[in-house]
């Protein structure tokens, strides 16, 4: 069954139990309006995490209090620019946890 533009409804939750396997990944991105991709997080991804900075702002202080807590940690940690909201951009700051999140 299909959801607007093109999305199997059940597309949101298989991320959250399993990886997507290739077939599914290359139905979700064929049709005439394909979805966006996300990253599955939690125990399906080993335990990757990801913290979501919408505003430099909030960026700024966070990183702070990670170096103070973990010097060096965040420069080894993969960092993407984002569009984010406002006159900046947001960053999502990737990390895999030993423990399940």
């Amino acid at each position: 069954m299909m959801a607007a533009m093109g999305r199997p409804k059940s597309a949101k939750y298989i991320a959250a139990l399993r990886a997507a396997s290739e077939s599914e990944v290359r139905r979700w991105h064929s049709g005439a309006c394909p979805i966006g991709v996300g990253i599955a997080c939690g125990p399906v991804s080993g335990n990757l995490g990801v913290f979501d900075f919408e505003f430099s702002d909030c960026f700024e202080p966070w990183s702070v209090l990670v170096e103070e807590a973990a010097p060096g940690l965040l420069a080894t940690l993969p960092q993407v620019l984002t569009p984010g909201k406002g006159e900046d951009r947001g960053r999502h700051v990737y990390a895999r946890c030993v423990e399940p999140i």
